[in-house]
Formats: C-alpha cells, structure tokens, sequence
C-alpha cells in the first residue's frame, strides 16, 4: 500500500516527461520548412498557385499561427498574377478548433484583393472549375488596413474600396468601408459598413449593408440585405437621384428613358433574374411620381412592367419614352443628344415626335407600362384624369388605350 503513492508519482512524472518533451518538440520544430507543403496543399485545393514567405507557430492555451506575405493567383486569363496578397494572416485556434483544422480566429494585415470580370463575363472568385473558395468555419475574422479593387468591362468599372474592421465593446464586429475610381465610364465614389466578414460564410443568413455611392451627378443610398450563399438576392430601402434617369442603365439593367432631374425613393428587391422597385414616391422634374417597377432579365428578351401614377404631372417630364426630350424644351435638357433633340422639337407644331423610335437599347427590350395622372399638362390643354397603357413590344410602340378629360369633352 506504501508504494501505491510513490507509483502515482512517477507515472505523474513520466506523463509531464512526455507532455514537456512533446512541447519542446513543438516549439523547436521548423515550422517555417512546412510553408511549402502548405501551400501546395492549398494551391491543389483552390486550383491557382498560392505562395507565403513565412510560416510561425506559437502553441498555448490558444494557439497561434502567423502566416507572413502570402499570395494566391489569378485567373489564367486576368492580366495581373495575384487575385490576392496579404502582409500577414493570423489563425487563432482552440484545442477543438486546432483538432478540426479549422481558426476560431483570423486576423487579416493590409490584405489585398482583386475581384474581376472579363469581357465574356468570367469571375475571377470562381475557383476549381466554376466552384467558390469555401469558407472555414471560423467566429470573426478581422481586417486590418485592407483594399478591394473591382474590374467589370460590361459595366466600365474600375474601383478600389479601402476596408478597415470596427468593434465596439459589446457589440459585434462591423465592417467600414470607402472608395472610389470609375463607373460607367465615370467618377465614381462610396463609402458604408457591413456586418462583419464572418458573417458571410453564414451563406443563408442576410448579411446587413448600408451605403451611400455617386457616380457622376447620381447618387444611390441604400440600406438593406443581401444573402451570402445568393448574391443575387438582395432587399433593402434604396434612393436615387441624378439628372437623367437615362443614366443609370446598364447598372439597372432596363433602358430607361431620358428625363429631367429626378428623386425617387421605395424598396428594392433582386432574386433570380427580377429586379423589383416597389412603393416609389418622389419627382421627376416638376411631376410627382409613385407606383411599382419590375424589370425581368431572366428571358431572352428582357421586360419592364410598371404601375405608376401622379397627381401632378407633365407629360414632357417622361416624354422620353417616346422620343421626346426631357422636361420644357431647352430649359432641362441635360446631354447634348437631349439639348438638339429639344431645339428641333421647339420648331415643330406637333405634340407627338414625327420620328420612330430610335433608341437602339430599346429594340432589344419589352415594356408594359401602366399610367394614372389626376392633373395633367399635356402642351397648352390641361387634362384631368389621363389613363395611358404603353406597350413596347419587338421595338414597336403603342398606347392602347390613351384616354383623358379636357375642357372639350373626353378622349
């Protein structure tokens, strides 16, 4: 019974032998020799070729592992070899998270990205033959000092968007950012903040942005979600407003007409193909404007569908949907195409353009669109209570029915 205690203690100090020899093992072991390895490993995984400089292993309650000047290729056909670099990345790992493989936390050092389309619409994220890089389960990952550039030739998009992590005590991280460069071949600049970047491995979960952007003299607010694992699905409250609506294709992807200065405001929502812009309110030079627009791009044929209504509106304010230039002649044009389409309406007699439609964007577009004005100006007749159905069909327009009461009687 007396040797039961001093057994006990040798087995104690054999198992703190063999603990200690294994911690020294760890700590002397030449991790920096595993960088290759490694980033073979990840380069069979992600199909590009992935580089770091500098691998360090601290172990501990929580270990740490630093991964220093790190990089992974581009596409095969971007023009730039690196998709992304990094100064350091910093994987924080508990005993179970360090037995799955996978970091509880990640911290990121001035990491650099380029996220790019090419001219046959490509994406240089789409990784291992048309799959996304997939994330690690991890619970925050933080950005220190980060850039996003985004390259789109459809869109003429070239911007760099500086991202920075914030985290206030008690709350959970946030995402700022800012940025500029050009859109649609103009200046364009945003600033906003997002939940953090672990949130979007939550793939199903809608992941919270707000921003405010301008490209030229339009300017877009929008406050609402987008779901990680859908891009394409997104929701929020937007506003817009800018000088010409004209302007806004191909970002939205329907022809608008041209029209004087205008502020709307309603609710966005984007999923498979529809874009919907519900409960609009506001103006478009001196009409008031509100109702529902969708635009479908998921057919061959893309198709607008609206129904809006004004209590106060003048009909030149959206002559552009029949050639017309915007608002009174001269006083509102806006581009040197709407400034001579004006001068050469001021010298015609006829309410209606002579000419076709020629806006060519149109012929590949569908509309159906639905109108109620209360009080309208259409030239020197005033008219109450116009109803207007225009239909755009394989580039042919028509108004069926075009109905309105005037002092003469109703049409």
């Amino acid at each position: 019974m007396t040797k039961s205690p001093h057994r006990a203690l040798r087995y104690i100090l054999v198992a703190s032998a063999v603990v200690g020899a294994l911690a020294l093992s760890f700590a002397l072991f030449p991790w920096h020799a595993l960088r290759g390895p490694l980033a073979s490993y990840v380069s069979h995984e992600l199909q590009r070729d992935v580089t770091i400089r500098d691998l360090d292993v601290t172990f501990g309650r929580v270990t740490r592992v630093r991964l220093d000047d790190v990089s992974i290729g581009n596409a095969a056909w971007s023009a730039d070899p690196s998709m992304a670099r990094a100064a350091s990345m910093v994987l924080y790992f508990s005993l179970g998270s360090l037995l799955r493989g996978e970091p509880d936390y990640v911290q990121l050092v001035r990491p650099d990205l380029l996220l790019e389309r090419n001219s046959e619409g490509a994406a240089n994220w789409q990784f291992d033959g048309g799959g996304i890089a997939r994330w690690p389960q991890v619970t925050a990952i933080d950005v220190d000092s980060g850039t996003v550039r985004y390259r789109d030739p459809a869109l003429r998009a070239d911007v760099s968007v500086t991202l920075q992590t914030q985290a206030a005590e008690g709350e959970a991280s946030s995402l700022r950012f800012s940025g500029r460069g050009k859109l649609n071949g103009e200046e364009f600049e945003l600033e906003g903040r997002s939940g953090g970047l672990v949130a979007l491995h939550r793939s199903g979960d809608p992941y919270q942005v707000r921003l405010n952007a301008r490209s030229g003299r339009t300017m877009v607010d929008f406050d609402g979600t987008l779901i990680p694992g859908d891009p394409e699905n997104v929701r929020g409250a937007l506003r817009v407003q800018g000088p010409d609506l004209s302007q806004l294709y191909p970002i939205v992807p329907a022809p608008l007409p041209w029209t004087p200065p205008y502020s709307l405001k309603g609710e966005l929502a984007h999923t498979k193909g529809l874009w919907m812009f519900r409960r609009i309110k506001g103006t478009v030079g001196d009409s008031d404007l509100s109702g529902d627009v969708q635009v479908d791009v998921s057919t061959r044929r893309a198709k607008t569908t609206a129904e809006l209504a004004s209590a106060r509106f003048n009909y030149k304010d959206l002559g552009g949907f029949i050639g017309l230039p915007p608002g009174e002649p001269l006083a509102h044009a806006q581009t040197r195409a709407q400034g001579l389409e004006a001068r050469r309406r001021a010298l015609s007699p006829r309410v209606l353009p002579e000419k076709p439609l020629e806006i060519a964007k149109l012929r590949e577009h569908d509309a159906d669109v639905k109108f109620r004005g209360t009080s309208v100006k259409w030239g020197d007749v005033p008219m109450d209570n116009l109803v207007a159905h225009l239909k755009l069909q394989n580039g042919v327009l028509r108004f069926d029915p075009l109905d309105f009461t005037s002092p003469t009687g109703t049409s």
